[in-house]
């Protein structure tokens, strides 16, 4: 599959990527640049964004270290309400990664996209 990053990007991204491994603890749990900050979840800058097709390229994740399936009612429910505000307002897209393609399969995490204005979708 082609990437959704730029060669340079998906170059830098893969060498990062070549250097850590589990016992480095996970990236999204690191000190990440937080764009704006929930009860639940917080959005966060991407370090590798989707340069291709994105000129804004941010994540949300929930504030605990937690797949999909762990997440409690109350953080469920406040990013349904994050979806329907804060979120249309602010971005084109949602993009999920499939389990086999996640990089990130342990933290929870939502990319957040508003798309170059030449981008094509055909």
């Amino acid at each position: 599959m082609k990437s959704l990053r730029t060669v340079e990007t998906e170059a830098e991204y893969q060498k990062v990527k070549s250097t850590r491994n589990s016992s480095d603890g996970c990236y999204l749990c690191e000190e990440m640049e937080t764009v704006v900050e929930f009860k639940y979840w917080r959005i966060i800058l991407n370090d590798f964004p989707y340069d291709t097709l994105a000129k804004v390229h941010h994540m949300i994740i929930p504030k605990e270290h937690i797949k999909e399936s762990e997440l409690t009612p109350e953080a469920k429910d406040e990013l349904v309400e994050l979806k329907s505000s804060y979120l249309d307002e602010n971005y084109e897209y949602l993009l999920e990664a499939l389990t086999s393609k996640k990089s990130i399969p342990a933290h929870h995490h939502l990319h957040l996209i508003v798309t170059h204005d030449h981008y094509s979708y055909t």
